[in-house]
């Protein structure tokens, strides 16, 4: 194997285990309301059933792509088609912006200052 793949191969590992820590970290904050709080500063907010819920849900989904990045950083070129599963979400979001907390925004109903 050339040098120059060998550094792709590197760039694509990094960048799955990059993803892989920022997963992680985020399903610590969809399952555990405590952490939230003290990561985004929320002060006294308690979460009802429909947000545990509905974050538990997303805190399983979450550790399933945890562990399928993972699982191709071990073998990038072995499991190249995993990345295509990977960029779709990531390209999907990018390319449809969130409408509805732009819409808020425009109309002066964000929390922000």
């Amino acid at each position: 194997m050339d040098h120059v793949m060998k550094r792709k191969l590197a760039f694509i590992r990094a960048c799955c285990w990059i993803g892989v820590a920022a997963d992680l970290a985020a399903c610590v904050l969809l399952v555990s309301p405590n952490a939230a709080r003290a990561a985004f500063g929320i002060g006294e907010y308690i979460p009802e059933g429909g947000y545990i819920y509905a974050s538990r849900i997303g805190a399983s989904l979450m550790l399933g792509w945890t562990f399928l990045l993972a699982w191709t950083a071990m073998d990038p070129a072995g499991r190249r088609s995993v990345l295509l599963l990977t960029v779709f979400p990531v390209l999907s979001l990018r390319l449809y912006p969130d409408r509805e907390n732009r819409a808020g925004e425009r109309r002066g109903l964000s929390g922000g200052a």
